[in-house]
């Protein structure tokens, strides 16, 4: 057993850390040539790969590493923000994302090649927000995980909403509502009538009933859209500050998330963390920052769209907060252009 162990190792030794020969046809000595200065300057010189290359360029049939790791990274995020819902009495399920989001910094103040996979992380642990009814084991948080990681590598390699805050948070929407959508716990068509019905029916039934609620609306927008929408633009603002000072995204929302979740808690402190997600923009660490002004008009859309929908709409789906945000931005982009 042992020399069939030897016999594999030396079989292998040869591509072991990037380093790859040839294997001569045959053994028979070759007479030597004398080259000329000419001849030998159009040789390849002989180059190591492993001393001046990224993980990138370490192929397995074809397949860049980074092509595994980042994959995996995402399915680790679902995976550890499951198992961190599932063994701790957390607050909040968004408690899951920022502890990872958290371990992640720290791994960059570590200098580990896995800290530069931040926004992998994030993400998987985003659609580990989803119902624990619905993810009720490890295998189906490695099956949610499996559809994120496919969906997040679409995401990178197509470069959908590059740049853009609540990006991550969309990604982790849409595989949350797949894999609920196999699991036959949601009916897309049956929650758009509810909502419909929840939302629109009632005030249109009667003239009576549209005047009462749209009474009601004006009564209750403090509570409903104004007060939401400070604790919204607060955190958007935050974030955009310490994305200023160098943090980088994930760093920063995760800082601004442990304010809001475990500081102000309740839905205030939700929104509060939801509006990180806009001050996670990549183009606010640009020499052409983002203003304040469109992060605040940003975190109002978000608000509005969480608010009349998200609350309302795929309620056992997880990400929600974050696609909010990405229509709040994608609306104040298309306002400012």
């Amino acid at each position: 057993m042992h020399l069939k162990c030897l016999l594999l190792l030396l079989l292998l030794a040869p591509s072991i850390n990037g380093f790859h020969f040839q294997t001569p046809r045959s053994t028979v000595a070759r007479p030597r040539t004398s080259l000329s200065p000419s001849t030998t300057s159009k040789l390849p010189s002989p180059t190591f790969s492993y001393q001046n290359t990224d993980l990138k360029a370490l192929t397995l049939d074809g397949v860049g590493v980074k092509d595994v790791v980042r994959p995996s990274v995402v399915i680790g995020g679902t995976m550890g923000a499951y198992l961190l819902r599932s063994t701790f009495s957390l607050p909040s399920p968004l408690s899951a994302p920022i502890i990872l989001g958290l371990t992640s910094a720290l791994l960059i103040l570590l200098k580990l090649p896995i800290g530069q996979h931040q926004p992998s992380l994030y993400c998987g642990a985003f659609a580990g927000t989803t119902c624990m009814s619905l993810m009720s084991s490890p295998l189906n948080s490695l099956i949610l995980g499996t559809i994120a990681a496919t969906l997040f590598e679409i995401y990178e390699r197509n470069g959908l909403f590059p740049g853009k805050g609540g990006r991550l948070g969309m990604c982790a929407t849409m595989s949350s509502t797949i894999f609920t959508t196999l699991k036959g716990k949601l009916n897309l068509r049956t929650e758009y009538l509810q909502l419909l019905k929840k939302n629109t029916l009632p005030t249109l039934a009667t003239p009576t009933a549209f005047l009462i609620a749209t009474q009601s609306t004006v009564l209750k927008s403090s509570n409903a859209l104004i007060i939401p929408s400070i604790y919204s633009a607060l955190g958007a603002i935050s974030c955009t500050v310490l994305r200023r000072r160098g943090w980088s995204p994930v760093t920063a929302s995760s800082a601004i998330g442990a304010v809001g979740i475990w500081g102000v808690g309740g839905p205030m402190g939700a929104l509060m963390y939801a509006g990180s997600f806009i001050g996670m923009s990549a183009d606010v660490g640009s020499k052409e920052k983002r203003g304040f002004k469109g992060q605040v008009v940003a975190a109002g859309f978000m608000t509005l769209f969480f608010q009349s929908l998200g609350k309302n709409f795929l309620g056992t789906v997880g990400g929600k907060l974050g696609a909010a945000a990405l229509l709040g931005v994608l609306v104040r982009d298309k306002l400012e252009n």
